[in-house]
């Protein structure tokens, strides 16, 4: 529990110190995930807190059962990201279902993602047509 505390203050800390360095709104906030729609047909609410900051270079978050963080890079008209090497703790602080999604979470950020904005709200989605919705 603490090690996740730990990790969205961080992550906190460096959406807020990074936030007027910024080139696209997206990026450098501290997006809260509140729907997920994956083929696997998983309920759409994660049973934990979701969180992520998506850096010009590398983005971070927290699962609800530990941290995550990799390498990103934006494209030039903001419209996709492209994640790599992300990285999580060898052992997930988690078990079930919680578990289930925090590896499916993982999944999900390997690879390019298309980027679409509407306001405060942030939907990233992959090739194979899953999605994550973000407040922020």
């Amino acid at each position: 529990m603490l090690r996740r505390v730990v990790a969205c203050v961080a992550a906190v800390a460096v959406a807020v110190g990074a936030q007027g360095c910024a080139k696209d709104p997206e990026q450098d906030r501290l997006w809260q995930v509140t729907e997920v729609y994956w083929n696997s047909g998983a309920t759409p609410t994660p049973p934990n807190a979701m969180y992520v900051v998506l850096g010009e270079h590398s983005f971070a978050g927290d699962t609800g059962c530990g941290p995550v963080k990799g390498a990103s890079r934006t494209a030039k008209d903001g419209a996709s990201v492209t994640v790599s090497r992300v990285r999580t703790p060898k052992e997930p602080a988690c078990e079930g279902a919680a578990l289930f999604y925090h590896e499916e979470f993982v999944r999900f950020f390997a690879g390019t993602l298309r980027v679409e904005r509407d306001g405060s709200e942030l939907t990233l989605r992959n090739e194979a047509d899953e999605s994550i919705h973000l407040v922020y």
